[in-house]
């Protein structure tokens, strides 16, 4: 077993052995989107006031409301780490079950949950504790030792970075990254994390048709767990691992270090706002890179120690990005369309000819849909016997014409069929909209071939 592990199971049992008359409890609550969300706590009522209020949880902010659906209590912290632990290695069909065998047995209705819920005791014959705690283990090493789905319930204490994780609440909550220690950890001590997912990078471009597809630019984070600190007005991180730019993908090469920046300097009650800065060049032309990452505070300290820079982040506008290649500024959203809502589009050419298309766009929430976030997941050509297909960011553009609630698509391919390597389709403007009327065929210096009319158009529910 890895020392960290053994050192979590050893602050585990040290902490079941504390306290063993005050009550915890496992809960689960539902999510908007239908998600089940699994914590920890020793307040029930508080703790779905801090979730609905989005304090408790960057899962469940992004998911309101939440509706609390199950509880057990527990006779200390340690049974309720441990049965979290076994809740949440069930399957989702497994957890609805658990949630429908104790609806005919609800006693009591929480003032603050208009569904209500259940206590049972966890007191009743199960697996031995000791296994449970080994399970614990093995979800948490499966989870690379961080859990970016469910957080924990939070109270005060360390940031669990000891162990190789860390606490997402900043509180000695127990959970996976907790190392059962109440003094701040050597990782974080006092000071705040950006906690970066492998593989979260951000795409964009400006304009529409050949003009995207000039300036598309993708940034891709370096992952791991970044310190900012509190006390600095300035320091280097080395956040940005890699930038793209153009439609051949150019690498950009840095021009000045990765800098973080405390604007403003915090206030009593204030938030603590840290804005990253890195410039950079490609094809002898600068590009300059911001990043603003805001931490609310509360009776002037953080409600939360870590926040997490990810797809939803990027969707929702939680991280404010900036990007200019030269005077042209990029507007940025996540390279993933997971969070997307996507569409298939058929249309039909003058010819014979079809292009096929999966386009994508995303209305963060608080924005008009008509400032969407756009992209094109693929792309086929088909003229004749010949077909292309493109998947590769760079040789695809979907962009929406945000005040005409018209949209442009067009699918550069790397191999031409006859001369023709790339072809665009626009709707008209206002009051058009969605009037698909004309295709643009370009070789392969994406000059003007022909144009050919869209003689039909036909939406379809899988590729």
């Amino acid at each position: 077993m890895k020392p960290v592990y053994k050192r979590m199971l050893k602050g585990m049992q040290k902490k079941r052995r504390r306290k063993k008359g005050e009550p915890w409890f496992l809960y689960i609550i539902e999510c908007s989107g239908g998600s089940f969300y699994t914590g920890v706590t020793k307040n029930i009522g508080r703790r779905l006031q801090e979730h609905n209020a989005g304090k408790a949880s960057k899962y469940t902010r992004l998911r309101l409301p939440v509706r609390l659906r199950y509880t057990e209590e527990c006779a200390g912290r340690a049974e309720a780490l441990v049965r979290e632990c076994e809740v949440k290695a069930l399957s989702r069909a497994k957890k609805e079950e658990l949630v429908l065998s104790v609806r005919e047995a609800l006693t009591e209705v929480f003032a603050d949950n208009p569904a209500g819920a259940t206590n049972v005791n966890v007191n009743e014959k199960r697996i031995p504790w000791i296994l449970c705690l080994v399970l614990c283990v093995l979800v948490f090493a499966c989870n690379g030792g961080v859990d970016v789905v469910e957080e924990e319930a939070g109270d005060t204490g360390d940031a669990g970075a000891e162990d190789g994780g860390y606490d997402y609440d900043y509180g000695d909550d127990g959970g996976p990254g907790d190392d059962g220690g109440t003094e701040p950890d050597e990782g974080l001590g006092d000071d705040l994390g950006l906690l970066v997912p492998p593989g979260t990078c951000a795409c964009g471009s400006n304009g529409v048709g050949l003009g995207a597809l000039e300036c598309k630019g993708r940034i891709c984070f370096r992952p791991g767990l970044h310190r900012l600190y509190k006390d600095r007005q300035t320091f280097e991180v080395d956040l940005i691992e890699s930038v793209e730019l153009g439609p051949e993908a150019v690498a950009a090469e840095p021009t000045s270090s990765g800098v973080f920046t405390v604007s403003p300097p915090p206030q009593p009650d204030g938030d603590y706002s840290f804005v990253f800065q890195q410039e950079f060049t490609a094809q002898g032309t600068p590009f300059a890179f911001s990043l603003k990452v805001t931490f609310p505070c509360e009776n002037s300290e953080p409600t939360v120690g870590v926040t997490t820079l990810n797809d939803e982040g990027l969707c929702d506008r939680l991280f404010w990005t900036s990007a200019t290649w030269g005077d042209t500024p990029i507007y940025l959203g996540p390279c993933q369309y997971s969070l997307y809502y996507c569409g298939i589009i058929r249309f039909q050419l003058e010819g014979g000819d079809v292009l096929k298309v999966e386009t994508c766009h995303y209305c963060p929430r608080d924005y008009e849909c008509k400032a969407s976030m756009a992209g094109m997941r693929r792309a086929e050509f088909t003229s004749g016997q010949d077909s292309r297909y493109q998947g590769d960011y760079f040789g695809l553009v979907h962009s929406m014409r945000h005040h005409d609630w018209g949209s442009d698509s067009l699918a550069r391919f790397d191999q031409a069929v006859g001369s023709v390597q790339a072809v665009y389709i626009g709707t008209n403007q206002y009051p058009d909209h969605f009037n698909y009327a004309q295709a643009t065929y370009l070789d392969g210096s994406l000059d003007v071939l022909e144009t050919c009319g869209v003689t039909g158009v036909e939406y379809l529910s899988e590729w």
